[in-house]
């Protein structure tokens, strides 16, 4: 486990100086031990025939013996060749500023050398038995990742006869990952390493907790492409609503009311322009769809504009929404027509906002917002 946030460098009360070389990093608690070798304090711990739970407080990577400000949790069972993880995050800093969004891995997974080969579908037609792709290694002295977009939300570090480690995340698409070192030769304590991370964009608050979930699969390449379309989620409607989280929202130019989200999100701008992002996906959009959103939108409102990222990433399509700023909630609606393409793939959603001015009591509000076919009448 590790997670990312703000400040940049961070220095603890005690005035302890960030190593140089990871002073980048800034708030980076990491769950096994910090770079001086001191490692995390296991404050909880049980274990059954086919499952362990550890409790934890991680320790700040880029400092001597500096425990960080929260406690890890991991729930691993093993079923065959499956490995099932639930971690969860719980801060407690004394910090209280929002910083803003960053990525965390959602684990950082490691392999020894014979496991070099870095596999997975990218491609823009996930679960049809399309060609997968090998992951190049950007080079041999340095720990240079690539990054991309599984579509069938796997990755797989394997030797040269396709035998290894898969991860699979049905909620995440968004990976980082490389080789770094010689190939071939190495075992746990030798330089060349093979890494790869699920990532999303979240905001971290001093108070958060945040759980996510992952799989490991040991096994052949087969074996791990199956498990993924065995489990596949196919996306009947891209929906973001705001119950108690953010739903994997994250903002450019703004903050909200912090955690925990209680029914919607309260936008604060910091900025006259603002976006308002989704995570990754990938999705359909055919024809007879409709963006819609449940907000309110204030008096200083200048404009408000839908923006979809196609996942070749080569076009955007851009709608003005006419919404009224008025200070009071509205169910906006438009039809999203106006494409050369039959069929738009996706990869993400933004809502862009500008403002008249700068006012942070001038507060956007939404309750919830997506994309769904729209409902014909004769």
């Amino acid at each position: 486990m590790s997670f990312y946030s703000g400040p940049k460098p961070y220095i603890p009360e005690s005035g302890q100086q960030p190593h140089k070389k990871w002073a980048f990093l800034g708030w980076n608690p990491i769950q096994s031990s910090d770079v001086g070798g001191f490692k995390s304090k296991v404050v909880d711990y049980y274990r059954e025939k086919d499952s362990i739970y550890i409790k934890s407080i991680p320790m700040q990577w880029s400092l001597d013996n500096v425990p960080g400000e929260c406690t890890f949790e991991s729930s691993i069972k093993i079923k065959g060749n499956l490995v099932q993880v639930n971690s969860r995050i719980r801060n407690q800093r004394i910090d209280k500023t929002q910083y803003a969004a960053r990525s965390q891995e959602l684990p950082a997974v490691y392999v020894n050398a014979p496991y070099h080969r870095l596999v997975t579908y990218k491609g823009d037609k996930p679960f049809k038995n399309d060609a997968i792709s090998e992951i190049p290694q950007n080079s041999e002295t340095e720990p240079k990742w690539s990054h991309w977009q599984a579509t069938e939300n796997w990755v797989a570090h394997l030797n040269e006869n396709d035998f290894g480690l898969g991860i699979y995340t049905p909620e995440v698409q968004s990976y980082i990952g490389g080789f770094y070192g010689k190939k071939g030769k190495g075992g746990t304590k030798d330089v060349p390493t093979g890494y790869c991370a699920p990532v999303l964009k979240e905001i971290l608050d001093h108070n958060i907790v945040y759980d996510y979930s992952y799989n490991l699969i040991i096994g052949s390449l087969q074996e791990i492409r199956a498990f993924s379309i065995q489990n596949k989620k196919t996306l009947k409607e891209l929906k973001y609503k705001f119950i108690n989280d953010r739903n994997h929202i994250y903002y450019e130019g703004a903050k909200d009311q912090g955690f925990p989200v209680k029914n919607k999100l309260v936008i604060e701008p910091q900025k006259k322009h603002i976006s308002i992002n989704g995570p990754n996906v990938f999705y359909s959009l055919y024809q007879n769809f409709n963006f819609y959103i449940d907000a309110l939108f204030p008096s200083n409102t200048k404009t408000v504009s839908l923006i979809c990222d196609s996942f070749d990433k080569k076009n955007q399509m851009t709608y003005k929404l006419p919404v009224q700023a008025d200070n009071k909630f509205h169910h906006y609606q438009i039809n999203l027509n106006n494409r050369k393409d039959k069929n738009f793939m996706i990869s993400q959603l933004r809502i862009k906002i500008e403002f008249d001015d700068v006012d942070k009591y001038n507060l956007v509000q939404i309750k919830e917002f997506g994309i769904k076919q729209a409902t014909l009448h004769p």
